[in-house]
């Protein structure tokens, strides 16, 4: 069986939900988590979820040292243009694994390996093309990958700018775009379920290649239920879908059920007991809102971000 790590670098308040975040990882024992973060280890982290504590200047500090011109990383939210270099960052404290991969903090896990056949594994170099999930073959030559491409100067201009340019997914000169020039093998595909961030109803994003952007899939609409180790949305049709992980980008949850139920429902905002009627969560959930104050929400973010207010 290939054995797996995937690496996490956070900095600031963990997510409401990071106890069921952390209960999620554990209900995938043969995948191994690294969290390095200024967060003290509260809680119960399961035994496959590795703390290591690291301030934000030490990260940066460790992360200068691989490379030999100056990089910026003058917030945390700029690592995500460091995700692709994690294994090469890291390199001599990976041995062992046959992939290292980066995630997020803001996704619930179902069953992984379910969606990771070994056959899968075997095939394929680089899996996935999103920043919240992405597997990488632990080699040398795929690791080092994104700063041997073009002799390095993507990668020197990416860690040379200031501002977050997305090189984890969908900048131009992204990770996907190199990795589509290679010999590598790539499974270019996304992974998991993308929840759009612009509405408060949940529903799927995707990519669209020939508008260049990601955008909501009609017809997606509904709530989530992890029961065990399993996760499920259940559409506004009442049809369930399995998926290996669920990403909440850029929003916010009050948790009204026990950290130690192992079936509940997500809907937006709450984390809810499985003993509440699902037939009106649906009802509830899905209904279109005349305002959308997540609209707003993220384009308020969005505006800051430009103007640098953090």
């Amino acid at each position: 069986m290939k054995t797996i790590i995937l690496l996490i670098f956070y900095f600031g308040k963990f997510p409401d939900f990071f106890s069921f975040f952390l209960k999620s990882c554990g209900d995938n024992p043969q995948l191994t988590w690294r969290i390095y973060t200024d967060n003290t280890k509260d809680g119960n982290w399961p035994a496959n979820v590795e703390y290591r504590h690291m301030t934000f200047e030490q990260c940066r500090e460790l992360f200068q040292s691989r490379f030999p011109f100056d990089i910026r990383l003058d917030f945390p939210g700029k690592l995500c243009d460091y995700k692709p270099a994690y294994g090469y960052i890291l390199e001599e404290e990976l041995s062992g694994y046959d992939f290292w991969g980066h995630c997020d903090l803001d996704v619930i896990f179902g069953d992984i390996k379910k969606f990771l056949p070994e056959k899968l594994l075997e095939c394929y170099d680089k899996l996935f093309t999103l920043g919240h999930f992405t597997l990488y073959r632990n080699v040398p030559e795929c690791s080092r990958y994104f700063m041997t491409f073009d002799g390095g100067r993507r990668c020197r201009e990416v860690f040379q700018k200031s501002e977050l340019v997305g090189f984890d997914e969908w900048s131009v000169g992204n990770i996907n775009e190199i990795f589509r020039k290679s010999e590598f093998r790539f499974y270019d595909k996304s992974y998991g379920a993308d929840i759009w961030p612009e509405k408060t109803a949940f529903c799927l994003s995707e990519y669209n290649s020939v508008r260049d952007r990601y955008q909501p899939v009609v017809g997606t609409n509904g709530i989530f239920w992890k029961n065990e180790n399993r996760l499920y949305l259940v559409k506004e049709s009442h049809d369930m879908i399995e998926y290996p992980y669920v990403h909440f980008q850029k929003r916010n949850f009050e948790v009204c059920c026990s950290e130690s139920t192992k079936d509940y429902y997500i809907v937006p905002g709450r984390f809810l007991p499985s003993d509440t009627d699902r037939a009106d969560l649906i009802r509830r959930e899905c209904r279109p809102r005349l305002i959308d104050r997540q609209f707003f929400k993220i384009k308020l973010r969005n505006i800051k971000h430009r103007l640098h207010i953090r």
